[in-house]
């Protein structure tokens, strides 16, 4: 069971964010580490408000992209950096959780260290610890690629 449990609501319709939080007996430069689970149900707006047995988007990186955005935007994120999580997955070849929900992933997990005072977005030192931009392709050059193929 998690420590805390998260929703915030989007605007527009949009579905809401559901962050999960359990607190590690790890220690960084003597503060908490606490490791987060952010996830999106799928149905879009019309995904029910109030469901127990949430159904997760299978696009997991778009929620903790999401989450990092929020972040930064809140001028409360210092630091931002990726390290390598599960290992890529590719939406032909979905992975499986315990509870029977597909997923895909570029696997890289976000490591964020927070502000104490607000930070603009200026201000947040990216990381080099794994390439994120390195792995990602955009859509829209992929499309281009393929139009002239």
């Amino acid at each position: 069971m998690p420590d805390a449990v998260v929703r915030k609501q989007s605007q527009a319709g949009a579905p809401a964010t559901w962050v999960r939080v359990w607190n590690t007996p790890m220690r960084f430069d003597g503060n908490s580490v606490y490791l987060a689970q952010v996830a999106r149900p799928t149905g879009g707006r019309f995904a029910p408000r109030e469901s127990e047995n949430l159904v997760l988007h299978e696009d997991v990186d778009e929620a903790r992209n999401l989450l990092i955005q929020d972040m930064m935007y809140s001028a409360g994120l210092a630091k931002l950096g990726f390290v390598t999580g599960v290992g890529p997955v590719s939406e032909a070849h979905r992975r499986t959780t315990f509870s029977g929900g597909h997923y895909f992933s570029d696997g890289l997990r976000a490591v964020m260290f927070f502000a104490t005072r607000p930070l603009s977005l200026s201000e947040v030192q990216m990381l080099d610890w794994e390439p994120y931009l390195d792995r990602r392709e955009s859509p829209a050059r992929k499309e281009v690629d393929d139009a002239r193929k």
